[in-house]
């Protein structure tokens, strides 16, 4: 990945170009009551735009990761920042080391098309909630689109008590 004093930045400048506000070079906030939870073409051309803007002019390209022998393939990542399809990153068989591994890798990461998550797609939820975790725990922010709003997502029973846990930390993760 780019790194250094440059980066940061033109980091810098671009998310105060997108109105976050910078502290000690860190991104601490973003409105994102202007870009909403739902999967609409709308809410697509606004990640459009704000991927645009974060990637600082950086050629997006694919990467693929590999771990345990699982290969991920990252469809779009630039300037640090991965855009991926929820499909991509919880309807296959990953572990959390493969999310903590993304983590790592990455300081923020766009997740498109978040379905509403149920018991029937117990493995899933599991999942999403191992990829939040690792997000949360790696300091990456979050920009991501729904089905629904995000604290509707869930609309099962089993792992209700631990989704509360995830909504909080997307919640967090996202006031970038």
């Amino acid at each position: 990945p780019v790194q250094g004093p440059w980066l940061m930045e033109q980091m810098k400048n671009q998310a105060l170009s997108v109105g976050a506000r910078i502290e000690v070079d860190r991104v601490v906030k973003v409105d994102l009551n202007n870009y909403p939870f739902t999967v609409l073409t709308e809410n697509k051309k606004k990640i459009d735009n704000i991927f645009l803007k974060l990637s600082l002019g950086f050629i997006k390209q694919p990467e693929s990761i590999e771990i345990s022998g699982r290969t991920i393939l990252i469809p779009q990542v630039a300037a640090g920042i991965a855009r991926i399809n929820f499909d991509n990153l919880c309807n296959k068989p990953l572990a959390a080391s493969d999310y903590i591994e993304i983590g790592e890798r990455y300081k923020g990461i766009i997740i498109e098309n978040i379905p509403i998550l149920d018991d029937k797609s117990r493995n899933e939820t599991r999942r999403f909630i191992w990829l939040i975790d690792a997000l949360y725990d790696k300091n990456c922010f979050l920009i991501a689109n729904a089905e629904t709003d995000f604290r509707k997502i869930y609309q099962g029973e089993e792992w209700e008590f631990e989704f509360q846990r995830t909504i909080s930390r997307i919640v967090e993760m996202s006031q970038v």
